[in-house]
């Protein structure tokens, strides 16, 4: 392309703007025609909607800040997408949960994801972890219970002895 080309297409580019800042000079006259002929002070920095229409009516009140809503902790939402994904009881390395977490939508984060995500995982005691097999759900065994609950786990193997003859 040449330099008169080049040339050519800036002109074209540049009157483009310029009839658009044109007609935005326009829409900022008509809106200041507008606002003097609502009686506005074009003179001050003050926002028409404080303004009073008439003389005895209130201003109104300031518009209401918008807070967006909570969210939850990524950490946590992360968390509780690797628990439904193990919980049909099939353990799951960090680098498969990770590829499944992104799949679904949520960032893990860090410069290396399946370690920040063992990270996370290792501080919720819903997940056990196995160098073998991957990360699984806790599960509720005979020892796990017996350990809450205080109750000796070998009750439940042991055969009843009966006293007495049979």
């Amino acid at each position: 392309m040449s330099t008169v080309d080049q040339a050519r297409e800036e002109l074209e580019r540049v009157t483009k703007q310029l009839k658009l800042l044109a007609e935005r000079g326009e829409k900022l006259k008509q809106f200041m025609a507008l606002s003097e002929e609502l009686g506005f002070d074009t003179g001050s920095r003050q926002n028409p909607a404080q303004a009073s229409m008439a003389p005895g009516l209130p201003t109104l009140p300031p518009k209401p800040v918008m807070t967006p809503p909570p969210t939850r902790p990524k950490k946590s939402v992360v968390a509780d997408l690797c628990a439904g994904l193990l919980a049909d009881g099939f353990p799951m390395k960090s680098g498969d949960l990770v590829r499944e977490v992104v799949n679904r939508g949520v960032e893990v984060g860090g410069k290396e994801p399946a370690m920040a995500l063992s990270a996370i995982l290792s501080k919720d005691e819903r997940f056990v972890p196995s160098r073998k097999l991957g990360w699984s759900l806790k599960t509720e065994t005979p020892e796990t219970v017996a350990a809450v609950s205080g109750v000796d786990s070998n009750l439940a193997e042991r055969p009843t002895q009966h006293q007495g003859n049979d």
